[in-house]
């Protein structure tokens, strides 16, 4: 009798969804409702967390709030809501393996969740060294220019375009009582204002 890694995919699938565990599940009366309903559960408190993060880099919520303290207060709940997750979705798939096969939408939704995984298509593994060279071409201006390096999964390293900064003096920055480039003002919804901030700074009329 053939092993489970001497198997096909589908073989494979077929062989877990036989499995004792797998059918007690998908035959219970109480089981397979209650697991899908703690994945359901462990799904909302790990996406919902993050979406509370993202809401907070956009600006939208929790402004007076680090956007470091927010995220290590929803980390241990998103935490939580994966590990539930991916344990109760297990036992899900392993129920019901040889249909999640067939399904095209569960090959989606493995495809989405693996892009996720790899940190948007983009992973890097424990030999990653990230170096930064911060420079001053001139007094009033600073530049910096990323490497990321890591022999395990790229051939070469990649290098960052580089990024300026310019010295505003405070007074400068000063608009109807309001001085110095704050967190809060550094955000995607406040784009255009900073960008107000920014063109009286530098001298420019619109």
């Amino acid at each position: 009798m053939a092993g489970p890694f001497d198997m096909s995919l589908l073989a494979w699938c077929q062989w877990l969804q036989n499995m004792p565990l797998s059918t007690a599940i998908r035959t219970s009366g109480y089981s397979y409702p209650l697991i899908e309903g703690s994945h359901v559960l462990g799904l909302a408190f790990s996406v919902g967390t993050i979406v509370w993060f993202d809401l907070r880099l956009l600006g939208v919520t929790m402004r007076r709030d680090r956007v470091s303290d927010v995220f290590n207060q929803l980390r241990p709940w998103a935490t939580v809501g994966f590990v539930i997750m991916v344990a109760t979705g297990s036992l899900l798939f392993a129920s019901r393996a040889a249909d999640a096969y067939a399904s095209t939408y569960f090959r989606i939704k493995i495809g989405l969740l693996t892009l996720g995984a790899n940190q948007y298509g983009y992973p890097i593994s424990e030999k990653a060294v990230l170096e930064e060279r911060w420079e001053r071409p001139s007094p009033n201006r600073l530049r910096v220019q990323m490497t990321l390096t890591d022999p395990m999964l790229y051939q070469s390293p990649w290098k960052s375009s580089y990024k300026v900064w310019t010295l505003i003096p405070k007074d400068k920055m000063s608009v109807s009582g309001w001085s110095g480039i704050l967190e809060d003002r550094c955000v995607p919804s406040d784009e255009s204002l900073f960008n107000q901030f920014r063109d009286h700074a530098a001298g420019l009329k619109k």
